[in-house]
């Protein structure tokens, strides 16, 4: 099944209390499914997924999604990190269909001030996989698992 990601309403939860709260944002963002979402820049940005998907961004500010002005094709199964505004999306599927899907052979960033796209540094082959969890520590990317 393909999950709608925040299309109309969804809920957030407050910290101090665990209680949650419904949102209904003006805007949308595309339907998706093996995409990614990520905090960066002060707002939510929901990107990626099979075919090509728009990418879109929610600022709390606002209650609004806005479409950044671009979209990315095929970069699935990937978890995006933040890092001074700018979001790395280093290991991802870019080609093909289970089983048989191939990873990137080079970072994306998007720059969240701008907001832009662009091909990065090159993956060495031996670290080339898509599905893994990735988390920023101290400024350094950390990912586990993945499947190449």
């Amino acid at each position: 099944n393909t999950i709608n990601v925040v299309r109309r309403t969804f809920k957030v939860v407050a910290p101090e209390d665990g209680s949650w709260q419904s949102l209904s944002p003006s805007g949308s963002t595309d339907a998706r499914h093996e995409g990614g979402v990520v905090a960066c820049g002060g707002k939510i940005w929901n990107m990626g997924g099979r075919g090509t998907r728009s990418t879109d961004y929610y600022d709390p500010a606002t209650n609004k999604w806005t479409y950044a002005g671009f979209d990315l094709t095929h970069i699935s199964h990937f978890q995006p990190v933040c890092i001074d505004d700018v979001i790395h999306i280093m290991f991802a599927f870019v080609t093909g269909n289970f089983p048989v899907e191939a990873p990137n052979t080079n970072v994306f960033y998007v720059d969240t001030n701008s907001p832009s796209w662009k091909q990065g540094r090159n993956v060495p082959s031996a670290r080339r996989r898509g599905s893994t969890g990735s988390v920023v520590y101290d400024r350094c990317v950390y990912s586990v698992h993945g499947n190449d």
